[in-house]
């Protein structure tokens, strides 16, 4: 009887994963739905799978609208689901639908705030418990974008470049490098945000202001080039030499 209904469930596999493969979502939805509401506990041997896969699958599915009507809750009920049992790829996944969709709960700053909370969290926990570099990566490089742009937390840049570092660090020992080369730039940018403030509070104490280009400036007229470099450059050292000043005169 044990035999019959393993083999039951290989079936359902089968087709699940064939008709996901062939893009076919909506006949993949019912097997794959069986799949996902499988307790482990019902059966006297080892499944073929971790269950936690095909209710990672279901949260994708609705939060992509693939064979099904998009449902950002749902999903987040999926993924929540998945995570629970282990999965580091739907904790990642949540964490995503917390930050951008702020799911269940009014678009209202409380609460807005509260759902950051959830995602910092759960982009924490993929850090410290997962295996795989790449999701890593991804995650702290989500928590660089919070430090660095305020989304539930206040502006810092300090603490934004250290998970873009850490992001670039992980991202090394990944296959895919997507998420490296996001946080590659973001650290760029917040390198550049660091220095305007060094600069600008250099200038307030009667020091010299300081400014770090993105590029070596190879021209000076911004006419013969359209180079952003040279049109900053330009602006920082030409106009405020020959600009008005505050009584309106050269």
């Amino acid at each position: 009887e044990q035999e019959k209904k393993l083999n039951e469930i290989k079936h359902i596999q089968n087709l699940a994963d064939n008709f996901s493969s062939a893009q076919n979502y909506k006949e993949a939805y019912e097997y794959i739905l069986q799949l996902a509401n499988l307790n482990t506990s019902d059966y006297n041997f080892s499944l073929p799978f971790k269950v936690y896969e095909y209710q990672t699958k279901l949260g994708y599915m609705y939060s992509e609208g693939l064979g099904v009507t998009v449902s950002k809750n749902i999903a987040a009920m999926w993924y929540s689901k998945a995570s629970d049992l282990g999965s580091d790829i739907a904790k990642y996944n949540l964490a995503i639908l917390y930050s951008t969709h702020i799911i269940g709960i009014p678009n209202k700053k409380p609460e807005t705030s509260l759902a950051y909370d959830k995602s910092f969290l759960l982009y924490s926990e993929v850090i410290n418990i997962s295996d795989n570099t790449y999701i890593k990566s991804c995650a702290s490089n989500a928590i660089g974008d919070m430090y660095f742009y305020g989304l539930g937390k206040l502006i810092d840049y300090e603490k934004a470049k250290g998970h873009y570092l850490n992001a670039v660090d992980l991202g090394s020992l990944a296959m895919d490098k997507k998420c490296k080369v996001k946080a590659e730039s973001n650290l760029n940018l917040t390198n550049l945000e660091i220095t305007k403030i060094k600069s600008l509070k250099n200038v307030t104490q009667g020091g010299t202001l300081i400014w770090g280009l993105e590029a070596p400036v190879k021209a000076i007229d911004p006419v013969w080039t359209t180079s952003t470099v040279t049109w900053r450059s330009s602006q920082l050292i030409y106009d405020s030499l020959q600009r008005l000043d505050t009584k309106y005169q050269y």
